[in-house]
């Protein structure tokens, strides 16, 4: 169209890429022309495919991963969120094809949601539902009972068996005696990872329990415990105070925590730990060497999440250049359990992305396409870190 002072040219793109645009005037090439211009095709969320184990189910404490495929989607932003029965720590790599590798860590069992989203819209599938289930170790199951110690003849003896942290299995019990005499055995899954077991013996004499879990089609010997069976059940008496008793500790990594046990002199014990680690420690009470009631007990130990604590640092949070990568560190060391968010909003786009360092920190990078002045958001746990990043 042409104008008094100048004019305007119109062209429509028919694919996507870099297009050399050549202006000339009487013949002559315009100053700076051929111009470079890249044409990209509008965001269509539907176009963008997701696909991994990831995405259906995983373990508790490993990386539960997928791929992202935005290629023929056009350009827009990715957001990714992982909703469940805590928060699950997100990765992402930009593996330079149009597609992206991304995996969460999930440190509860339970039914998680998986959201991706691209230009704020909802892709084919999403949210996506993964179970996650705890991973086998029969080094968690728990065995607790006065049928472990002592039995009577043909009087049930009854203990209970907590498979809860150990993974999804089957549970098998033998009751062998010293003189090779099998025991009748009953087992009766409480459909919440707990089994109430009961043996009858026969005959009098030592007997062997072995407990096995049935995994993967093969048996591992979980617990294997004596005791004594006699035609009478045996009673016992003990006097107040004393060295009677004993505790004992055993942390997740199965490792033992340091306790003190302090005898009140009234009847009573005091004893004192403190735990270093997360998750379930089983805390075993004998009086006489002999379990105390309910012994062993299982005890919880959590970890808070305080963002306040998180710091970061580096050379791409005070300034950055436009289609370099630019660099900084997030310390999350002393913070707690939590998910790590960053984002970078500005005049472009921007691509991220982060690595774990396996020391309680993480190296991230991001990509800016424009000059001018950008905001580097970090939340951790949901909550802002401290300070408001810009340049």
């Amino acid at each position: 169209m042409a104008g008094r002072e100048g004019s305007t040219a119109k062209f429509i793109p028919r694919e996507e890429g870099l297009y050399a645009v050549d202006l000339t005037y009487d013949g002559h090439p315009v100053p700076g022309s051929p111009y470079m211009v890249e044409a990209s095709l509008p965001p269509d969320p539907t176009k963008v495919k997701a696909h991994g184990p990831g995405l259906r189910g995983g373990l508790v404490g490993r990386p539960a991963e997928f791929t992202i495929d935005t290629k023929g989607a056009g350009t827009g932003g990715l957001g990714l969120t992982v909703e469940g029965p805590c928060e699950a720590k997100i990765e992402c790599s930009d593996n330079g094809d149009g597609t992206c590798s991304v995996s969460y860590l999930p440190t509860k069992p339970g039914e998680y949601f998986v959201n991706i989203l691209f230009e704020e819209v909802h892709i084919p599938g999403s949210p996506f539902k993964a179970d996650i289930e705890m991973p086998f170790d029969p080094s968690k199951v728990v065995a607790s009972g006065p049928g472990l110690e002592h039995g009577k003849v043909g009087e049930a003896g009854l203990l209970s068996v907590d498979c809860s942290e150990a993974g999804p299995g089957a549970l098998g019990l033998e009751a062998v005696s010293d003189s090779g005499a099998k025991a009748e055995v009953c087992i009766e899954n409480n459909k919440d990872g707990t089994y109430a077991v009961t043996y009858v013996p026969l005959t009098a004499g030592m007997y062997t329990l072995t407990m096995n879990s049935e995994y993967w089609g093969g048996k591992l010997k979980c617990l294997q415990r004596s005791g004594q069976v006699e035609e009478n059940s045996p009673v016992f008496s003990a006097s107040v105070g004393g060295d009677h008793i004993k505790a004992h500790i055993a942390n997740p990594s199965g490792a033992s925590t340091e306790c003190f046990v302090t005898d009140n002199a009234e009847g009573t014990y005091q004893v004192e730990y403190t735990p270093f680690e997360k998750g379930l420690h089983v805390v075993e009470v004998t009086y006489d060497d002999v379990p105390v009631p309910n012994s062993p007990f299982k005890v919880a130990v959590t970890e808070g999440c305080q963002p306040s604590r998180v710091q970061a640092q580096g050379p791409g949070l005070k300034e950055a250049f436009t289609n370099k990568p630019n660099v900084f560190t997030v310390v999350t060391r002393g913070a707690g359990i939590g998910g790590l968010g960053i984002t970078v909003e500005g005049p472009s786009e921007s691509k991220i992305n982060c690595r774990d360092n396996k020391d309680g920190s993480c190296s991230a990078e991001y990509v800016p396409f424009a000059p001018g002045d950008y905001d580097v958001n970090m939340t951790y746990g949901g909550a802002h870190i401290p300070g408001k990043l810009s340049f």
